[in-house]
């Protein structure tokens, strides 16, 4: 401003944000697009911490197969595993966990096991896991999994086996020569 109040200078600068706006667009998009995918999957989706030994990531699905909302499951932490691994199924998939961080890029390992449903009934899972992100040395840092429910598939093949057992014995108990 002069002496007499009138503007003879004016410095600004300015930015252009359309790039960085179009960016953040993009990648809520992004995010929204990965949040529905996980919502629409038949099965549990989960990112598992190998150094911390739990899951930082579940989606929806959790609740729905097993009566634990996702928020709940992670903050358990470790302890979630002692409370819903069935006690048969515990030394199978601790082995499966403590081979993870020797996983190499692209392979799937597979391992069923039984939770506990918050209502206190068993479900059968299987679960792949492969390798989601490596750390600084190349250790095995985070394990992208999903888990499929397949309790009616276990007790279909239950059924079968105990079908299989009372032929068997009603075959033995046919008398000499029948059969």
């Amino acid at each position: 401003f002069d002496a007499a109040g009138t503007l003879t200078r004016l410095v600004g600068v300015t930015t252009d944000v359309t790039e960085r706006r179009q960016a953040e667009e993009a990648l809520r998009e992004s995010h929204r697009f990965i949040s529905e995918v996980t919502a629409v999957v038949p099965g549990v989706i989960y990112v598992f911490d190998v150094l911390e030994g739990r899951n930082v990531y579940v989606n929806r699905q959790t609740a729905t197969l097993l009566g634990y909302a996702d928020d709940e499951v992670v903050a358990l932490g470790t302890d979630f595993l002692t409370r819903v691994l069935h006690p048969d199924d515990a030394t199978r998939f601790l082995q499966h966990v403590a081979a993870l961080p020797a996983l190499a890029d692209g392979v799937t390992a597979e391992v069923e096991y039984r939770f506990r449903h918050a209502d206190g009934t068993w479900r059968w899972f299987l679960s792949r896991d492969v390798v989601y992100r490596r750390g600084s040395a190349g250790e095995v840092r985070l394990v992208l999994g999903q888990a499929t429910d397949i309790t009616e598939r276990k007790q279909a093949e239950q059924a079968v086996r105990e079908s299989e057992r009372r032929l068997h014995a009603v075959v033995h108990q046919l008398p000499a020569g029948v059969g």
